[in-house]
């Protein structure tokens, strides 16, 4: 038996929105949809995606995998949905923005806060990447990343009472 924690819920979360970004990002580039954000001659950046997403499946942090302990833990529900509104104060609808650059800099965030999981992702060097070759806003991403790590270690959860219990 383990035990999950909030906080371990929390970061879950995290991984698991991030993983379906990045199977969104995945598939709008097969259909061809969307705007090529960055000449990645090299695929550093890609590369990097591609390894973020393969530790959380390693990891079991998916979305299907998010499903399964819904049943136990519920407020799983209210981490992930936390993270999708954080995006949203910062992204108005319509508004353009790199998926890929909020993925690496949230989960540099998380890193620099101690979670160990993607240590080895040069989160500096795929970031500094996108800034230079787009010219992108990066205060803005990592303000965002800021925010998600804030609001989620800020979010509170408390199981409900359950009162169907016998009492013998």
């Amino acid at each position: 038996m383990f035990l999950i924690d909030n906080r371990k819920l929390k970061f879950m979360s995290v991984c698991a929105y991030m993983h379906n970004e990045i199977l969104i990002v995945e598939e709008a580039e097969k259909k061809d949809k969307g705007e090529k954000v960055i000449e990645d001659k090299d695929d550093f950046v890609r590369n990097t995606l591609l390894s973020i997403k393969s530790i959380v499946e390693e990891q079991h942090y998916t979305y299907d995998d998010m499903l399964i302990l819904y049943v136990r833990f519920p407020q799983i529900k209210k981490f992930y949905d936390s993270i999708e509104e954080t995006i949203k104060k910062h992204v108005k609808t319509g508004e353009g923005w790199i998926p890929a650059l909020v993925i690496l800099s949230v989960l540099q965030e998380f890193t620099l806060r101690g979670y160990k999981q993607f240590q080895f992702i040069p989160f500096t060097d795929a970031i500094d990447k996108f800034i230079l070759s787009k010219k992108a806003n990066s205060s803005k991403y990592l303000r965002v990343a800021g925010d998600i790590y804030d609001s989620l270690t800020k979010l509170q959860y408390k199981r409900p009472k359950n009162n169907n219990r016998k009492s013998s």
